[in-house]
């Protein structure tokens, strides 16, 4: 095995994919959803995990493993939360659908 191929193998992050080749080079193909978990997986090209940029509603959550395809389905979003949300984590949700709208 090459350096090169020995030095992208041992990268330990996706962040450091994607300062090797390029942001745009870097891409989740998410398909049906069905391997790509809502929160974990950086698969929208919007910087860090939505676990993290929604956090609120992360910790709301009931189902924190669950997949794409568990969530959003033929652009409907559906999150089963522990309680109703507040006004104001409910303009997080809103923001949450914005994003993925795009």
């Amino acid at each position: 095995m090459s350096t090169t191929w020995k030095y992208i193998v041992n990268l330990s992050s996706v962040e450091g994919v994607q300062n090797l080749a390029g942001f745009e080079a870097c891409q989740w193909i998410v398909g049906n959803g069905s391997n790509v978990l809502f929160w974990f997986d950086q698969w929208l090209l919007m910087g860090p995990f939505l676990s993290n940029t929604f956090l609120r509603l992360f910790s709301l959550c009931v189902n924190k493993e669950a997949k794409v395809s568990n969530l959003w389905n033929r652009g409907s979003l559906n999150i089963p939360f522990r309680r109703t949300l507040f006004s104001s984590q409910y303009d997080t949700y809103t923001k949450l659908l914005d994003l993925l709208a795009r």
